[in-house]
């Protein structure tokens, strides 16, 4: 599978260019943190599940390596795929909350990974904190994201596009060329 990343802090408009970009037929792969966000919230509540996260870091992202691994692999057999974020992200996650990387997420670093292209999304100048869903980002902590994805992406040997902030239709016409070229 060749990947085309769309990645950036919360509230950068990832999962809303992701869905439309699928309504067109894009072979898309989900957000693996959202899905794992919205799995725990089921399993323990919203307050617990939160509480969990903020206290247990590297477990969350080993939670969300498992998932991203599972979800990838279901998918293995389509050529160029549009991902939610990838397992390069939570590399970059564990560095800005300065913890230890284990060696299962952080081998995504080294291996033969397929991004044919990455793309960093700015965040929205009208944040939404969306408390309510599980998470627990600011616009401050977004850009601090941003830019350690962009540090992350770049150790990689990747060359990570800086996406600025856009109507959903400008985006869209720069993925669907980006995607072009790559096929």
């Amino acid at each position: 599978m060749r990947r085309l990343v769309i990645t950036g802090g919360p509230f950068s408009g990832k999962t809303t260019l992701i869905n439309a970009l699928k309504k067109k037929g894009y072979p898309t792969l989900p957000e693996a943190a959202i899905l794992e966000i919205e799995s725990g919230i089921v399993r323990e509540g919203l307050e617990a599940y939160t509480n969990w996260r903020i206290k247990n870091p590297t477990e969350f992202q080993l939670a969300i390596d498992e998932r991203q691994i599972h979800i990838e692999k279901v998918c293995a057999h389509q050529g160029l795929v549009v991902m939610d974020r990838s397992r390069v992200d939570g590399v970059a996650y564990l560095r800005l909350s300065n913890k230890t990387i284990p060696d299962s997420i952080y081998e995504c670093m080294s291996e033969q990974y397929g991004l044919q292209k990455v793309l960093v999304l700015d965040t929205l100048s009208k944040f939404d904190e969306r408390s309510s869903t599980g998470r627990t980002s600011n616009r401050e902590s977004s850009i601090r994201i941003r830019d350690q994805l962009i540090e992350t992406y770049r150790q990689k040997k990747t060359d990570p596009i800086l996406v600025p902030e856009a109507s959903i239709d400008e985006r869209l016409e720069l993925i669907e060329n980006i995607y072009s070229s790559l096929e």
